[in-house]
C-alpha cells in the first residue's frame, strides 16, 4: 500500500507491544511515523499495518498479552 501523509497506521514494537502511529513523510519506500506526545520513528512500509489484527498477525511469537514473559512451560 502507498501511505500519505496523515494516514494512521499500526507497527510492532520490539515484537511485543502494537503501536499506533500517524505518518508524517514519505521518502521513498521509508515513512516517518510519529506516536506519542514525542516520539517518532522512521520505518520501512512493509513494517506498517493498516490495522491492529494485521499488525498482530506479523508477529513472530504470539503470546498473550496479559501473559507473563518469563512463564515457562515445564
Amino acid at each position: 500500500m502507498k501511505w500519505k501523509i496523515g494516514d494512521t497506521c499500526y507497527f510492532v514494537e520490539n515484537n511485543y507491544k502494537i503501536i499506533q502511529a500517524t505518518v508524517t513523510a514519505v521518502h521513498g519506500d521509508f515513512c516517518v511515523v510519529k506516536y506519542g506526545p514525542n516520539a517518532g520513528i522512521r520505518l520501512r512500509a512493509s513494517r506498517l499495518y493498516q490495522t491492529p489484527e494485521e499488525a498482530h498477525n506479523s508477529r513472530i511469537y504470539h503470546h498473550q498479552n496479559h501473559s507473563n514473559p518469563y512463564f515457562y512451560d515445564h
